[in-house]
């Protein structure tokens, strides 16, 4: 049943999210923005990307979040794109937040590789898994969102049988939360 990387994955997701809601009281506060949308450079992307995310089911200290992304750029690739999706739990009260995520990047685009001495282009879909540990600003004030994160990306190394490989990576994002 969890034979795919994937699979476990998704499991383990689903473990946290209902352990969560299974404590959670819920902060009914109406000034809390609980949406944002902002730009990341690198992070959850190859380039930058454009993000929407959502807090969901805050509590004093503890909130989940939920975000969706389109992302763009190029490493080892030309013209790709991917869709970006997280799952993170922010620490402590509002303001300044530890946040620990883990997301999912399906990408689509064209893969260049060279084989004796002859460069080939061929239409790829792949996907990443990624790690999230880092800083967010975020007050229930203020419209202004930052945050910077440590993102590892775990991913399959095609020139070397693809293996599974992790890269260190971080973004920086800046946007506005309504």
């Amino acid at each position: 049943m969890l034979n795919s990387p994937l699979s476990r994955y998704l499991f383990f997701i689903s473990i946290c999210f209902n352990t969560y809601i299974a404590n959670a009281q819920e902060i009914k506060d109406t000034n809390i923005k609980k949406n944002a949308i902002f730009i990341e450079l690198a992070g959850n992307a190859p380039l930058y990307s454009l993000n929407y995310d959502r807090l969901l089911f805050m509590k004093e200290k503890n909130t989940f979040n939920l975000s969706a992304s389109i992302g763009v750029g190029s490493v080892g690739v030309s013209g790709v794109y991917s869709f970006p999706m997280e799952l993170n739990f922010l620490i402590a009260p509002l303001s300044n937040r530890l946040e620990i995520g883990l997301g999912y990047t399906p990408s689509f685009g064209n893969r260049t590789y060279v084989q004796s001495g002859i460069v080939y282009a061929k239409k790829n879909f792949d996907y990443d898994m990624l790690a999230r540990l880092g800083y967010r600003y975020q007050t229930k004030y203020s419209r202004i969102f930052f945050r910077a994160d440590f993102t590892p990306i775990i991913y399959h190394n095609y020139y070397d049988g693809g293996k599974l490989k992790v890269m260190p990576w971080g973004g920086i994002s800046v946007g506005l939360t309504f």
